[in-house]
C-alpha cells in the first residue's frame, strides 16, 4: 500500500496498516524536515507563505463568515496546508476538534458505514483522555 501525504491521519493511517506483518506500507512525504521552531505552539504563524505550507489560496466567498471577509482572516483555510511530517498539524497552535456527528453519519449514505459517528466516538474519547492524562504526568 501506498499512502501519499504524512498528515496527522497518513501516519496513523500507516502505522495502523503496518501492524499487520503481511502487509507492506510505503509513507510518501513531499516536504522536508520539520523545523525546530514547529514545537512552539505560539510561533505557528511563522510559517504562512513559507516553505513548510503549500501555499494553496482560496477564492473570497461571498457567504462564508458571515460575509465578513474583510474582518476576519482564517489562514488555516487559505494558505496553512502543511509540507512535512505531520502535516498542517505541524502548525496548528495545537488545536483540537472533533467533527460532528452528521458529518460522520452522513458518510453512511455514501456506503462507509464503518465511519458513522457511534463507531468512531470511542476513539476521539480514547485520545481525549491520553491528552488529558499527559497534561498531568509529572514524569514527562
Amino acid at each position: 500500500m501506498v499512502i501519499f501525504g504524512a498528515s496527522a491521519a497518513g501516519c496513523v493511517l500507516a502505522n495502523r496498516l503496518s501492524e499487520d506483518p503481511n502487509k507492506k506500507v510505503l509513507l510518501l512525504e513531499a516536504g522536508g524536515p520539520n523545523p525546530s521552531l514547529s514545537e512552539i505552539p505560539a510561533l505557528s504563524n511563522i510559517f504562512q507563505g513559507s516553505v513548510y505550507s503549500w501555499n494553496f489560496k482560496t477564492v473570497q466567498q461571498e457567504k462564508s463568515f458571515f460575509s465578513m471577509h474583510d474582518r476576519v482572516k482564517m489562514p488555516i483555510y487559505s494558505d496553512l496546508f502543511g509540507k512535512g511530517l505531520g502535516g498542517t498539524t505541524m502548525f496548528d497552535s495545537m488545536i483540537y476538534l472533533r467533527g460532528l456527528p452528521d458529518e460522520y453519519n452522513s458518510w453512511t449514505t455514501l456506503g462507509l458505514r464503518e465511519w458513522r459517528w457511534e463507531k468512531n466516538f470511542p476513539y476521539f474519547i480514547k485520545v481525549e483522555q491520553k491528552m488529558d492524562a499527559n497534561l498531568y504526568d509529572t514524569n514527562r
